[in-house]
């Protein structure tokens, strides 16, 4: 551990036992990754400090408990307990993430600085697609998503803005966290009924990650192809995610969602990477097929939302885009 020396005069010095100990008992407090604390590689400033308050208050001591906690967190970082990342572009929280210990921060994984940025968030889209190796393509940006329940999910889309303002202002790929070795990092809100695969996977010894499945990260290029990159992407990641499709996950994550859409494009891609369904899978999608032979005349659906078609797939009546 460094010597640092004190500030304002404040008699508090990274060789004292009073800090010493603070040091100590902050560390312990970041020694195992959990639930709640995905990581412990790295953590934002604000749950720095509220380690630095516990820590301060268990120790008891009294010339620690007269120091703010922002001014034994600067003593933390002079003291290299913690490393500041060179965040760039910051967003509307204007957020600080600090590499713990004598690391070096270019080994932080992107999924560990989304995990301590949002604990309790789950990342997907791209950085899903990147994690799972269904893409060759070096992530443009990534993402966290917040959830929210069906019934709240409108009401965050109720800002205090006019509605066609806001949709004016608002970024596609979400809200923009910070920038970090020139990648954007985002948060976006998703309603627990789009999320039916979520699984919490160990990255190394001090991190985990709360992710989407490899089949819902699937089903998401579906459901937000730009967020996960655009088009060449998704196909890709169809091709050449087929060869280790669990079809049984597959089918769950389908009939949690119960979303015929959903079902007639996920039918139209599996035809396209070449696989033919089991006959559960089989059974959901012949049901979706009668459902949809009963309109007259049946609707047509983009293939991927938001993206105008110049063809037309006549067995799922989907509005295909350019290949």
């Amino acid at each position: 551990m460094k010597t640092v020396t004190s500030i304002s005069g404040d008699r508090v010095y990274s060789s004292g036992r009073a800090f010493s100990e603070l040091s100590g008992v902050f560390l312990q407090s970041l020694a195992v990754p959990s639930d709640d604390r995905p990581t412990v590689r790295c953590v934002s400033r604000n749950d720095a400090l509220s380690l630095v308050i516990k820590a301060r208050d268990a120790i008891g001591d009294p010339q620690l408990r007269g120091q703010a906690a922002a001014r034994l967190l600067d003593l933390l970082e002079q003291s290299g307990v913690l490393q500041p990342l060179p965040l760039t572009e910051k967003g509307a929280k204007n957020v600080d993430l600090y590499a713990v210990g004598p690391q070096s921060v270019e080994t932080l994984d992107p999924l560990e600085l989304l995990g301590a940025m949002q604990p309790a968030g789950v990342a997907c889209y791209f950085t899903a697609l990147q994690y799972y190796g269904l893409t060759t393509q070096v992530p443009t940006h990534h993402h966290i998503a917040k959830l929210v329940s069906r019934s709240s999910a409108p009401a965050a889309l109720r800002a205090t803005a006019p509605p066609n303002l806001q949709k004016s202002r608002r970024d596609p790929l979400g809200t923009l966290l910070f920038t970090y070795q020139s990648v954007p990092y985002y948060q976006t809100s998703r309603g627990t009924h789009t999320l039916a695969g979520v699984q919490l996977r160990q990255i190394n010894d001090r991190s985990l990650t709360r992710i989407t499945t490899r089949e819902q990260t699937l089903l998401d290029t579906l459901h937000r192809p730009l967020s996960c990159g655009g088009l060449s992407i998704v196909w890709e990641a169809w091709q050449s995610g087929i060869a280790e499709l669990n079809e049984q996950l597959l089918v769950q994550h389908l009939q949690s969602l119960n979303d015929s859409k959903l079902m007639r494009r996920v039918a139209y891609m599996l035809s396209v990477a070449g696989h033919t369904p089991g006959p559960l899978l089989q059974s959901m999608l012949d049901e979706v097929r009668r459902a949809l032979d009963l309109e007259l005349p049946p609707a047509l659906l983009p293939l991927f939302p938001g993206l105008q078609g110049v063809g037309i797939d006549r067995t799922w009546q989907l509005e295909l885009p350019v290949l």
